[in-house]
């Protein structure tokens, strides 16, 4: 079950930071507080999917806290496969869905309690 609503101050502070720790580029906090701004913080409960294989979802997620999982099957779904986990500061994204609006092959799940800005 996921909770939704908008970042609290102190949420705000650890994004930007995370935005600045992660960025290969300097960006600018008012840079920053726009993209804050457009998004909503997501609770998820750990084994909570944010996309599964087959959605369109072209959103882009900023693990705030906790692991994100970001997974296939292989074969008739009997085999999974990890690309990668992710930790804070991390974008979580389906490349299919956000760039081409295609469904996504790839499953993002919480395998801990975690906060997103989405």
């Amino acid at each position: 079950m996921q909770e939704k609503g908008k970042a609290t101050h102190s949420q705000r502070e650890k994004l930007r930071e995370l935005i600045a720790r992660e960025s290969i580029y300097p960006i600018s906090q008012s840079l920053a507080d726009e993209l804050i701004d457009m998004g909503t913080i997501i609770r998820l409960k750990s084994g909570d999917a944010i996309t599964r294989a087959g959605d369109i979802d072209s959103d882009f997620y900023i693990l705030i806290d906790g692991i994100m999982r970001y997974w296939h099957t292989e074969g008739e779904g009997e085999v999974e496969r990890t690309s990668y986990f992710g930790l804070p500061g991390t974008v979580c994204i389906s490349y299919h869905s956000y760039l081409l609006g295609q469904p996504s092959p790839t499953i993002m799940k919480s395998a801990a309690r975690l906060r997103l800005c989405g």
